[in-house]
């Protein structure tokens, strides 16, 4: 297995609504060695009544996203209150095997963002080599 990154997505939570989602590009999972994803996320909130959280979603279509809950089926941990920066790897949760495509959201709660709230996301996993590659039919 080979250690891969995805390209970063970066952006701002400027003029969003409250709980606006900003997600990263699909994934495709038949890639992913088990048990080896994470999403590496970084954030600067400047505005203080913003809060960040994020969860990962899985899809069968890969357009339809659900929430992926844990195996407890706790909440999502909020990543930021108010004014900071932060950085964190957040684990996805097993379950991903049975799931064609995942994808990793960062979402905004109590108030909208202006252009100094930004983030930085990208995928940290264990490619699978080419003769342990599922094929969907």
């Amino acid at each position: 297995m080979n250690r891969t990154s995805s390209v970063a997505k970066t952006g701002t939570f400027a003029l969003g609504p409250v709980g606006a989602a900003k997600s990263m590009d699909a994934l495709d999972t038949s890639r992913v060695g088990p048990g080896s994803l994470s999403a590496r996320v970084y954030w600067s909130v400047y505005t203080d009544t913003m809060t960040l959280t994020g969860k990962w979603q899985g899809s069968d279509d890969n357009s339809t996203w659900r929430d992926i809950k844990t195996e407890n089926n706790a909440a999502h941990v909020v990543l930021q209150t108010s004014t900071g920066t932060g950085a964190e790897y957040v684990k996805c949760p097993e379950c991903i095997g049975g799931i064609p495509y995942v994808r990793f959201s960062l979402v905004s709660g109590v108030a909208s963002g202006t252009a100094g709230d930004t983030y930085s996301m990208s995928y940290r996993y264990m490619a699978k080599s080419p003769f342990e590659a599922v094929f969907r039919w």
